[in-house]
Formats: structure tokens, C-alpha cells, sequence
């Protein structure tokens, strides 16, 4: 009997972002961020359970405008990055029925677009 132990191991990070808006007019305002997403996991060997180790990248543009007195925002962003993707277990060879793997490591690519579709209704009326 062969058994498989897991322990969790995760390092401080510092993840940083800027953004700028500027308002054409009254009614029209456009924005744009820039912000990382780094991974928590240390790196090679696999120590940890986490889903993915990827750093990423994300990008985001959009803008904001009035329309029959509502007030609607619409952008989109795009992320992307790279990193590895660990397989602790195969159970692909008979002749290992335990599934313990031989460190199978694979490079990943991650991209992603999002479109982002906000709107703000003012529900209360001041009275002057």
C-alpha cells in the first residue's frame, strides 16, 4: 500500500494595478486599468493543492454614458498569462496501480476576454 501525502504551501505576494478615467462630457466618461494576478504557489516542487500557478496579466478598457436617464457602463478586459499545470497522479500505466506520477509537469497558456456590462439607476430623488 502506497500512500500520497499533500501539504499546503503558499508564499505573500504583492499584487499591484492602476487605473485612469476621464470624463469627456456630462454624459460620456471612459476608463482603463491595467492590474497582475500572481500566483500564491512557490513553484517547482508542486507544494500545494491549488488550482492553477499561472501569473496573469489583465488588461481592461470602457466607458460610460448616459441613455434615457440611465446611466450605463460597458467595457471589456482581457487577461492572459502562462505558468505550469502539475499532474500528481496517472492512473494511464498498469503497471502502476498506486498512480503515483513521475512529476508531469505541462507549460500553459491562459487568455480570456470579458465583457463587462454595468448600469446605474438612481432610486431616490432629492427634494430640494
Amino acid at each position: 500500500l502506497q500512500t500520497m501525502n499533500h501539504r499546503v504551501e503558499q508564499h505573500s505576494l504583492v499584487n499591484y494595478g492602476i487605473g485612469v478615467d476621464h470624463r469627456f462630457t456630462e454624459l460620456l466618461a471612459v476608463y482603463g486599468a491595467f492590474r497582475s494576478d500572481f500566483t500564491t504557489q512557490p513553484g517547482r516542487p508542486p507544494s500545494s493543492m491549488l488550482m492553477s500557478s499561472w501569473d496573469l496579466w489583465h488588461v481592461t478598457g470602457g466607458a460610460s454614458f448616459q441613455f434615457l436617464g440611465i446611466e450605463l457602463t460597458m467595457g471589456l478586459e482581457y487577461a492572459f498569462g502562462d505558468g505550469k499545470s502539475f499532474q500528481p497522479v496517472d492512473f494511464s500505466q498498469a503497471d502502476n496501480p498506486a498512480g503515483l506520477a513521475d512529476e508531469l509537469a505541462t507549460d500553459v497558456s491562459y487568455s480570456r476576454l470579458k465583457l463587462l456590462i454595468g448600469f446605474d439607476l438612481a432610486v431616490l430623488v432629492s427634494g430640494d
